[in-house]
């Protein structure tokens, strides 16, 4: 999707997970926080967010606390790190993967850099697309038959399926017509639809790693748009 919007819908959430193996596991928030204060020299508008459990220090490891979760951000972007995974996911508008995908590169390859990391073993690629006002399952591709009922009188309707593709597992959720309150603390309707591509691996060179997260961009992309049809921008 690029930076200008579809007129349709809207990114909610645009979400990668990235699992990898340490033999470090109780280091390792340490020593990635460490690695972020060389990540925040190149993305100066990075700032830690203390919302991580600080436990019992590691023993003959100074300024290295054992943590639940670190959690960083800046304008675009929120990263936030458990002992075995990696997540990022933007914030606000989103500007588009060739804006997205080297914030996430330079992280990881400080991240990288540390030498804990043994091996990428699973990336995820989640994009929840979001439809204000609207009855999603008009405007997918097919049809949802339930003799006697159409699509338009489908309200709180949910459908969830999981398949593989290409060797790649795909987790689709679609969500139609539901009632929440938005921050001005009125009801609207919503729908969204939400995919999400994972590729097992077992990776150790960062390059290779960075080009099965582009593939697997793709397979997601790929697969929203046999679903729904892609709007002129």
């Amino acid at each position: 999707m690029s930076s200008t919007q579809l007129k349709k819908y809207d990114l909610s959430d645009t979400i990668i997970e990235i699992r990898f193996k340490s033999d470090l596991p109780q280091a390792t928030l340490g020593y990635f926080h460490k690695a972020f204060l060389e990540i925040i020299k190149v993305f100066p508008d990075f700032k830690f967010i203390e919302n991580a459990q600080i436990l019992n220090p590691i023993p003959n490891m100074a300024n290295m606390p054992v943590l639940d979760q670190l959690t960083y951000e800046d304008k675009g972007i929120r990263i936030a790190i458990t002992p075995f995974t990696i997540h990022f996911n933007s914030i606000g508008e989103y500007k588009g993967w060739d804006i997205y995908f080297p914030k996430i590169k330079k992280v990881l390859e400080k991240l990288h850099d540390t030498g804990i990391i043994l091996a990428y073993n699973r990336v995820g690629v989640r994009y929840i697309t979001e439809f204000k006002h609207k009855n999603v399952l008009d405007e997918i591709k097919g049809t949802i038959k339930i003799e006697g009922i159409s699509n338009t009188n489908l309200k709180a309707t949910q459908i969830k399926t999981s398949y593989q593709d290409d060797g790649f597992r795909i987790n689709l959720n679609i969500a139609n017509e539901f009632s929440r309150t938005n921050a001005e603390k009125q009801s609207e309707i919503f729908s969204f639809i939400d995919f999400d591509v994972q590729s097992n691996c077992q990776m150790t060179d960062l390059k290779d790693f960075f080009n099965l997260i582009n593939i697997t961009k793709a397979k997601q992309k790929d697969s929203f748009y046999k679903l729904v049809p892609e709007q002129s921008n």
